[in-house]
């Protein structure tokens, strides 16, 4: 489903990278098959768009549930990226 939303996303506009470029993004998976591949392919293409890939992935599963202090790292990661953005300078 995500695939298909980056699909629609790049055939709004003129430049739909600029959507993506410099953007905090935080990716994370929660599968009973791994999903550690999936993961790796949205990394790659996420940070072909431009965005700005907040560190490691979160990966968890049902017998290996996320420990809130990696969930709340991501979180703090992603919100300072945000706020950088926000202070950037245009042009």
């Amino acid at each position: 489903m995500l695939t298909s939303a980056i699909a629609w996303l790049s055939v709004q506009g003129e430049d739909f990278r600029a959507l993506f470029n410099r953007r905090p993004v935080a990716i994370a998976s929660h599968s009973g098959g791994g999903g550690s591949t999936a993961l790796a392919a949205l990394r790659l293409q996420l940070a072909h768009l431009g965005a700005d890939v907040v560190g490691r992935q979160l990966l968890c599963s049902p017998a290996s549930p996320a420990r809130d202090e990696s969930i709340e790292d991501r979180l703090s990661r992603l919100l300072g990226l945000g706020a950088a953005v926000d202070r950037a300078p245009t042009g």
